[in-house]
C-alpha cells in the first residue's frame, strides 16, 4: 500500500546579509545553507491500516505528507503508493487519494458547500446516482442535511472541516491523509469527526495517515504510531507498547485524615492539590500492594486512586529526552 525504502530529503536556503551593503554583496554572491528534512525513512503500511504520525514542529511530517502526494521528489531513495510513484502525479494514482489540511481549505468561501462538491463530483467523473447517495450518507452520518445550502462562511469550525472530509472522501480514496484535521474543534467536533473516520476505516478498508499535535486523535483513532525527530523515525511500531515502553510511572493519589510523612517504604511522598491528598510517585511495573497494605494498616485512609501518566506526556518526554540527547 504505502513503501517508503531508505527515502531522504534535502534542500538549500539562501543566507542573506544584514544591510544595504550586504544586500549588494547578495547580487554577486549569495551563501547557501543544506537542510536535511528528511534523512533514511523507511516504513510500510498495510491497506485498511491507521498510521500515526507525531513529531515536534520542524520534525518532518509535512516534508512526508509532500512526498505521499508527489509534491516534491525525494533526493534519494524510492516510494511507492498503491503502485505509483507519487511524483510522476498519475491521474490514476491522484484519484486514489484523499487530502484534509486542517489550516488550509478546499472549500469556495462564499459558496456553499455542495458547489464544491459538485465540482468535485466533475473533476473525479464520479456517477450522478452514485455521488447522489454516497453525499446523502455522509450528510446523514455527520448530521449536515440542513447545512449543505449554507455559504461556507456561515458554517462553523466543526461544520466546515466536517465538509472538507466529505469532499476528500466522495470519491472513494484507498488512501486519506489527513494532516492537524481537528484544529481548532471543539470536543464534540472531534469525536463526531473520529468516528466518522473509525466508520470509513472499518467499512471501506480505507489508510488513514494522521498527523496531529492533539494526542487525543491518535488515541481515538491509531493503533500504530511512527514518532519523527529531527527527520529521522525514533519510533515506529504499537501504540500500547509505546507506553508500556516510555512510561515513567504512574501516580496513586490518597485521601486520608490524617498527616503522611515524606516517605514510606522508600515511596516518596508529596502533598496533593485537594485538602488531605498526597502523591506517591510509582515506576513503570512496580507493584504497589505492599505499600496500599502498609497504609491501609497505619493511617485512616478515605480513598485511593490510580491516576495513568497522560498519553501526550509521554510524546512529550520523548520529545525532550530526544532533544537532550542530540544536544
Amino acid at each position: 500500500m504505502i513503501s517508503f525504502k531508505n527515502v531522504s530529503f534535502s534542500y538549500k536556503s539562501f543566507k542573506k546579509q544584514v544591510g544595504i551593503r550586504g544586500t549588494l554583496k547578495d547580487l554577486f554572491k549569495r551563501e547557501h545553507v543544506n537542510h536535511t528534512a528528511l534523512e533514511n525513512i523507511t516504513f510500510e503500511a498495510e491497506k485498511g491500516e491507521i498510521l500515526a504520525l507525531v513529531g515536534p514542529n520542524g520534525a518532518g511530517k509535512t516534508t512526508l505528507i509532500k512526498l505521499l502526494v508527489g509534491l516534491i521528489e525525494p533526493s534519494t531513495g524510492n516510494i511507492d503508493v498503491l503502485g505509483f510513484n507519487p511524483y510522476k502525479k498519475s491521474n490514476k494514482y491522484l484519484s486514489q487519494i484523499g487530502l484534509v489540511m486542517g489550516q488550509k481549505s478546499q472549500l469556495t468561501w462564499e459558496l456553499p458547500a455542495i458547489d464544491t462538491l459538485h465540482l468535485i463530483k466533475a473533476i473525479y467523473r464520479i456517477d450522478s446516482k452514485d455521488f447522489t447517495e454516497r453525499l446523502n450518507y455522509f450528510l446523514n452520518l455527520l448530521n449536515l442535511k440542513d447545512k449543505v445550502a449554507v455559504p461556507v462562511r456561515k458554517l462553523s469550525l466543526g461544520e466546515r472541516m466536517k465538509f472538507e472530509l466529505i469532499a476528500s472522501v466522495i470519491h472513494y480514496p484507498k488512501l486519506l491523509i489527513l494532516d492537524e484535521p481537528t484544529i481548532g474543534l471543539d470536543i464534540e467536533s472531534q469525536r463526531a469527526i473520529h468516528k466518522f473516520l473509525l466508520h470509513l476505516n472499518q467499512t471501506e478498508k480505507t489508510t488513514i495517515l494522521i498527523t496531529s499535535h492533539y494526542m487525543r486523535d491518535i488515541e481515538a483513532l491509531a493503533k500504530r504510531i511512527m514518532i519523527l525527530i529531527n527527520g529521522q523515525i525514533k519510533y515506529d511500531g504499537d501504540i500500547k507498547q509505546l507506553v508500556n515502553t516510555f512510561n515513567k510511572g504512574n501516580t496513586i493519589i490518597v485521601k486520608t485524615k490524617s498527616e503522611l510523612p515524606d516517605e514510606i517504604l522508600g515511596y516518596k511522598i508529596k502533598r496533593g492539590s485537594e485538602e488531605n491528598s498526597w502523591e506517591i510517585l510509582l515506576q513503570a511495573g512496580e507493584s504497589y500492594y505492599e505499600l496500599l497494605s502498609y497504609l491501609t494498616n497505619n493511617f485512616q485512609i478515605e480513598s485511593f486512586h490510580m491516576k495513568e501518566t497522560p498519553f501526550e506526556d509521554i510524546i512529550f518526554n520523548i520529545f525532550t529526552e530526544t532533544k537532550e540527547s542530540s544536544s
